[in-house]
């Protein structure tokens, strides 16, 4: 019993085992059944309000916020959504990691998997992996220890990435004057992938370094935001822990891909599909912002009305004063 919970969370945390069609069909709808009981659980001893199916179809984060209902306004909506997002990272590692080796197992580009990743897209990358039958049966190189990070890599993968989130910051931020699921989730997903890529990109090395690279990545672009005083310390600190789950995530998926093109045999334009993924990200960031809605004003006005004429009403204020 003990072995066969062990195999399953290897599966499905792990980067090591092929994914067949039906393994991923059966695991990705019961993890999403459990997700969505855990939210509905949630949002209604908050709210009282009904959190349906159809909430998921709404990509952004400030979108989803509107579907809470009118309990959770103000800082209680946003705090309702932070608990959401910070159990999410799970689910979100385990959809990922298991996309990435469907996509192999299917004969497809593991690039295909980060479709996961990616809001409202998703839907249609994940219909498309429970189609495609398996075509590419092997099991991931789990070892690949033959070779150490070299610096010059590494120090090249935080760089893009500090670069990466600099620019995610200032065109979500200060451009579409938005904070969404892209800046949260998915940048440091992507920044992470990016330095797991590039630091497996010729041979790989082991989990412990890059995932490593991918955190000094993260926290390296926290202070250049905090140099340039892009982001305030307290901000920070509240995105943090988010951010390196989700790195950690991206850099070990990037890693998984790297190896499998290694093991394919591919060459330079292997590199393609992390360009697509990187150019992505202000596209994504665009479209969150036309998709989003700003919040209603509305204006509140009180006024005392004296049933009375002007000459009683000074009469009065006279015999006072």
């Amino acid at each position: 019993m003990a072995g066969s919970i062990k195999d399953t969370l290897g599966l499905m945390f792990g980067f090591t085992r092929s994914v067949p069609r039906g393994t991923y069909i059966a695991i990705g709808f019961g993890l999403g059944l459990l997700k969505y009981l855990m939210d509905a659980a949630l949002v209604w001893s908050v709210t009282r309000e009904v959190w349906t199916p159809i909430s998921y179809l709404m990509p952004v984060m400030t979108l989803r916020q509107e579907g809470l209902g009118a309990g959770a306004t103000g800082e209680t909506g946003t705090l309702l959504l932070a608990v959401m997002a910070a159990y999410t990272l799970p689910f979100l590692w385990v959809g990922l990691t298991m996309s990435v080796r469907r996509a192999a197992d299917a004969g497809l580009s593991p690039w295909l998997g980060i479709g996961f990743i990616v809001p409202g897209l998703n839907w249609l990358m994940i219909l498309a992996l429970c189609i495609f039958p398996t075509r590419s049966t092997w099991e991931w190189d789990s070892g690949g220890e033959v070779m150490p990070a070299q610096l010059g890599v590494a120090l090249s993968a935080i760089a893009l990435g500090i670069v990466q989130t600099i620019g995610m910051v200032g065109l979500n931020v200060y451009v579409f004057g938005q904070y969404g699921w892209v800046l949260f989730l998915t940048t440091p997903c992507v920044v992470g992938l990016l330095a797991g890529f590039l630091l497996n990109r010729k041979a790989p090395v082991g989990v412990a370094p890059t995932l490593a690279t991918a955190a000094l990545t993260i926290l390296m672009s926290g202070l250049a935001l905090l140099l340039f005083a892009f982001e305030g310390i307290i901000c920070i600190a509240m995105a943090l822990p988010l951010a390196l789950m989700a790195g950690a995530a991206g850099a070990l998926a990037g890693r998984a891909i790297a190896i499998y093109m290694i093991h394919r045999g591919a060459g330079p334009g292997a590199t393609l599909g992390a360009i697509v993924v990187v150019l992505a990200l202000p596209l994504l960031a665009g479209a969150e912002s036309l998709t989003s809605k700003e919040s209603p004003l509305f204006e509140v006005s009180s006024a005392v009305v004296i049933d009375a004429t002007p000459e009683e009403v000074w009469h009065l204020s006279l015999i006072h004063i």
